[in-house]
């Protein structure tokens, strides 16, 4: 499903945001920073995630594990995670 667009996605969803400015990445000194999040309308729940940046192996097993539980982004937004650290962007990119 990489790159999926939603014009070839009806009842598909898509957030897409750069965030190199974003206190998680230029703490360490990055530049560069992004996110795309699929997401089935319907049900709200996380059908996949690019992510582009420092650390993102943090994250990208959230996404993962979101997917494999068919979890919905209401779900995945409550989740409290410890700051400054890449999950607390978690909210955000949803």
């Amino acid at each position: 499903m990489a790159l999926l667009l939603r014009a070839h996605a009806p009842g598909r969803g898509c957030s897409a945001c750069g965030f190199s400015d974003w206190y998680s990445t230029y703490r360490v000194a990055e530049t560069t920073a992004a996110a795309k999040i699929i997401i089935d309308t319907a049900s709200d729940q996380i059908l996949g995630a690019h992510l582009l940046g420092p650390g993102y192996s943090e994250l990208i097993n959230t996404f993962g594990l979101a997917i494999k539980l068919g979890l919905t982004t209401r779900q995945l937004k409550s989740v409290t995670a410890t700051y400054p650290s890449l999950g607390s962007d978690l909210g955000s990119l949803l």
